[in-house]
């Protein structure tokens, strides 16, 4: 950093143009005497003289005591030497020659500022007042110049350039008062902050941000810490001139003068109103369920433990009801998650409107909540709003553009009869739930301590089951479907069962509904299809006439991502015909995306794979279904032969089925045939085929075998009569 300056010359008057008159230099050259005692002023003076020759090199020929405190260079070391050699660093020649050669062409002094060298090679800013000396004929002869050390003088600028940078560009206000609390300095920060003005805060004291957040209490303990500490730091509410109150992070300082007096408060603050927002939403989520908002299974702990405090005292009691959505995976599989979340959501708001406002309403996860009803009088109201909560929740809904109808089961626990802590009370209320979902489903259960045992054992066999296909415990029985024409066997339903150990063969019934609720059914549908197909194989081989094999197919197992092309590669695996393979599904696959069940549907059929639609007539979109999808047969549900020889509305409910398959050109199977009225009575309504215990139940491969060898078409006619003819 360099500074020229010139100083101004002394007006001269016209005499003075006419008439020289002598300087001080001039009369220091004629009287010797007088340049002596100049010297000597010169010399106690606090800046510097050096004197130099008018060469380039600028040779020096005096160097006062001075100089040699701000160089380090005594006389003898400095005079007859020249500046560039010992002061000057390389780097600054040409300015300082530059500087030189102003000073020559000038007859004022010239102020400089430099960065010079030491003796002991330190780097110092000099003040230089420099002046050309001349002769008669006005020829420089010296060159003549004061310096001061400059050096703390630039730092404390320096200093103070940087503080006020600081200070202007801190992002927290800084506030600085008087002992009076007078506001004597403010920064940008603290303007943008409290929006008021530096002319508006100046003069004022810090009440003008007093919000009444904080007590005197508050106040009288943050005083104390600065009396005491110096210090004081932490979270205080202000308000703003627009009257908002925010958050701040304030830190007090108390700044005294050497001797101990106070001087001043510094006060810096950051306004932390967003952060603490994020830290309460953070707050919020550890504690509340991201899709439906509602409190999750850590605040229900917490409030369980709360409210049982409270009941202990007033010895009250306390309902804990848990509901679990029926059959919620089928939504998710065959509607897609998005509409799974969507309903979770209305389940959500369906609960808390219907509870009342004191009551606590949680998502235990998944498709659980809990319902916590404080303050009950006795424990049967609380069956009361259980059964007022499952009517919400049935009530019809339109989901992804479709209407539908949902049921939930309910189990309802009770404090302190039914257990004290709050992870016995959720326990029991699940067991309760699970009982309710054996029993009936779309009811409530209050939990009985027997319940625990089957709740035991329900988890007990889900375990057992998730090892039963690695441990081929499962097997596969089939049960023959008969043409009701021809009296010829033209399919088999393939049944699994499990051959439990120490429990002997167990029907689908005990153990496909939990394979259900625990996410099974698609690793059990691939096994199922697998078997069946490799059994289908091993016939062929036995030279057995071909027949056709159908396989329950569950909603979750057909919206997996790529089961038509597992599907596929299993048939090209085994080597079977596809033709020879039949899917059984429920119209519960066509709910949600019924473009993609459609796409999907029709690639089956491409395949060559056959396709039957199971428990036909239970449903709610079933002529819907037929126009889309490629069926090639109807299922006639089991419920509605059961009730055709006792209630006529059922064989009119049969005939409208078969009118209705034929009128898209399908065949018609009833299943659950149990006796000869009924067979006589479908074939009246010239059903195409039946299954049932009438023909044979499910039985093993070898067994089928056996019957596909024994069985006679005539055999058939003869026991239960010939068909109509008829083979549509």
């Amino acid at each position: 950093m360099y500074a020229l300056t010139e100083e101004p010359k002394a007006a001269q008057s016209k005499e003075g143009a006419d008439r020289k008159v002598p300087s001080y230099l001039e009369l220091l050259e004629e009287r010797d005497d007088l340049q002596a005692e100049l010297t000597a002023h010169v010399h106690a003076l606090p800046l510097a003289l050096v004197v130099s020759d008018a060469t380039d090199k600028l040779t020096m020929s005096e160097w006062s005591p001075q100089a040699e405190v701000i160089f380090g260079y005594g006389r003898a070391e400095a005079v007859g030497r020249s500046p560039y050699e010992i002061i000057i660093a390389p780097e600054h020649h040409e300015y300082v020659r530059g500087v030189v050669r102003e000073v020559m062409a000038s007859s004022s002094t010239i102020r400089a500022t430099t960065q010079n060298l030491t003796k002991d090679g330190r780097r110092i800013w000099c003040e230089w007042f420099t002046r050309a000396i001349r002769d008669h004929s006005g020829r420089v002869v010296r060159i003549i110049a004061m310096v001061q050390d400059i050096t703390q003088r630039i730092i404390a600028e320096e200093r103070t350039r940087l503080w006020t940078s600081v200070l202007e560009q801190s992002a927290e206000g800084i506030m600085i008062c008087d002992p009076q609390l007078r506001i004597l300095v403010v920064n940008a920060a603290f303007e943008r902050i409290t929006g008021f003005k530096e002319s508006e805060a100046i003069g004022m004291t810090p009440r003008i941000l007093h919000s009444g957040c904080q007590d005197r209490a508050f106040y009288q303990q943050m005083w104390r810490s600065i009396n005491e500490n110096k210090q004081w730091r932490g979270e205080i509410y202000n308000r703003r001139k627009s009257g908002e109150v925010y958050a701040q992070w304030l830190t007090i300082n108390v700044v005294c003068d050497p001797s101990g007096q106070l001087t001043h408060y510094v006060g810096t603050f950051s306004d932390i109103t967003r952060r603490k927002a994020i830290e309460a939403r953070a707050q919020h989520l550890s504690q509340h369920d991201s899709l439906t908002d509602l409190p999750n299974s850590e605040l229900l702990v917490q409030r369980l433990q709360e409210l049982a405090v409270t009941a202990r005292r007033g010895g009250q009691k306390i309902a804990v009801l848990l509901i679990d959505l029926d059959r919620f995976n089928n939504i998710n599989d065959s509607m897609g998650r998005r509409a799974g979340d969507l309903l979770l959501q209305m389940v959500a708001q369906r609960i808390a409107s219907t509870v009342r406002h004191s009551d606590f309403v949680a998502r235990l996860g998944a498709d659980e909540f809990v319902i916590v009803l404080p303050e009950l009088l006795q424990a049967s109201d609380a069956g009361g709003i259980a059964q007022k909560v499952l009517n919400a929740i049935h009530a019809p809904a339109m989901l992804a553009g479709q209407r539908i109808v949902i049921s939930a089961s309910a189990g309802v626990c009770i404090f302190p009869d039914d257990g004290v802590e709050p992870e016995m009370l959720i326990s029991n209320a699940a067991a309760a739930m699970l009982c309710a979902k054996r029993e009936c489903r779309d009811s409530f259960r209050f939990y009985r301590r027997e319940m625990n045992e089957a709740a035991a054992e329900s988890l007990r066999t889900e375990t057992a089951l998730r090892l039963a296909i690695e441990r081929h415990e499962l097997v596969l029985h089939y049960q023959p479907q008969v043409h009701l024409t021809t009296g010829a066997i033209v399919g088999v339903e393939a049944l699994v069962r499990w051959n439990r150990p120490g429990m002997g063969l167990l029907g689908p019934a005990q153990f496909i509904p939990i394979a259900e609720e625990c996410g099974l059914m698609p690793a059990l549908s691939r096994w199922v299809i697998g078997e069946a197909l490799r059994q289908v194989k091993e016939w062929d081989s036995r030279g057995l006439a071909p027949i056709t094999v159908a396989i329950n197919i569950s909603a979750s197992e057909f919206h997996q991502p790529g089961f038509v092309d597992e599907l596929a590669c299993e048939i090209h695996r085994h080597a079977v015909e596809p033709h020879r393979l039949e899917l059984e599904l429920t119209e519960s696959v066509a709910v949600g995306n019924v473009e993609a069940t459609t796409e999907a549907l029709n690639r089956l059929h491409r395949l060559g794979i056959r396709l039957s639609l199971d428990d036909f007539g239970t449903g709610y979109s079933s002529l819907g279904y037929l126009r889309r999808f490629p069926i090639d047969r109807i299922k006639i549900d089991q419920s509605f032969i059961r009730e055709m020889t006792v209630k006529p509305e059922a064989t009119q409910i049969v005939r409208a089925i078969i009118a209705l398959a034929r009128s898209f050109a399908m065949k018609v199977i009833a299943e659950g045939v149990e006796n000869a009225e009924q067979l006589a009575a479908l074939r009246e309504e010239r059903c195409d085929e039946i299954q049932g215990f009438l023909i044979g139940a499910a039985v093993t491969p070898d067994e089928v075998c056996s019957l596909l060898r024994n069985w006679s078409a005539a055999g058939f006619a003869n026991r239960f009569g010939s068909g109509s003819g008829h083979d549509d």
